[in-house]
């Protein structure tokens, strides 16, 4: 592992956003760092759908990701 972090997310309606904030947030973190290959792992198996685009994104998500 090179990096990992941790934040507290307020005001979300769902923990799915929050996973999936934190996803975006951590992609920031790579891209900023000049990371050019990352490996994320996430417990959600709904985000890891989404994200493959196995599901649709729910719309209050797709600001987010």
């Amino acid at each position: 592992m090179c990096s990992a972090f941790a934040k507290a997310y307020y005001g979300l309606n769902s923990s799915l956003a929050a996973e999936a904030l934190a996803l975006r947030d951590d992609i920031s973190i790579c891209c900023r760092t000049g990371a050019s290959e990352v490996l994320v792992k996430t417990d959600s198996l709904q985000l890891t759908q989404i994200v493959t685009r196995q599901l649709v994104c729910p719309w209050d998500l797709a600001c987010i990701l």
